[in-house]
């Protein structure tokens, strides 16, 4: 699980990179008891969040956090941009988790998706 305190985008915004809009399906938890765990799923190369629906509404799963479909830039609902590099993927990821202030967070990326947390783990010590 990752933690950060809130307010440390502005540390890592740099004036390089532009921030793609992330596309998202929100699968919210069905037990109001739940400690607000946030699962975070992040998709392959040409791909795109709509395939984690069936495994993210798993009622097993639901019961224990609220899943965010995250659709990588230049795939499914996300902005499309000139340029798709893992740094410029991971800032897109981190600005996504500052502005919705989740403290607590679990990263699940499959292929690019998985290269992209690397990066952000990488790039974003701090944050992460």
């Amino acid at each position: 699980m990752i933690r950060h305190p809130s307010g440390l985008l502005r540390r890592f915004y740099f004036s390089t990179v532009k921030c793609a809009r992330l596309g998202d399906h929100i699968i919210e938890t069905t037990s109001p008891k739940t400690n607000k765990n946030n699962l975070l799923w992040l998709h392959g190369m040409l791909d795109s969040s709509t395939g984690f629906i069936p495994a993210a509404s798993d009622p097993s799963l639901r019961e224990k956090t609220t899943s965010y479909l995250l659709d990588a830039r230049n795939h499914g609902k996300a902005e499309h941009t000139k340029t798709m590099t893992y740094p410029e993927m991971a800032y897109d990821l981190v600005d996504y988790i500052a502005n919705r202030d989740m403290k607590d967070i679990y990263l699940l990326g499959h292929s690019m998706g998985g290269r992209t947390v690397m990066a952000a783990m990488r790039d974003h010590k701090a944050f992460l």
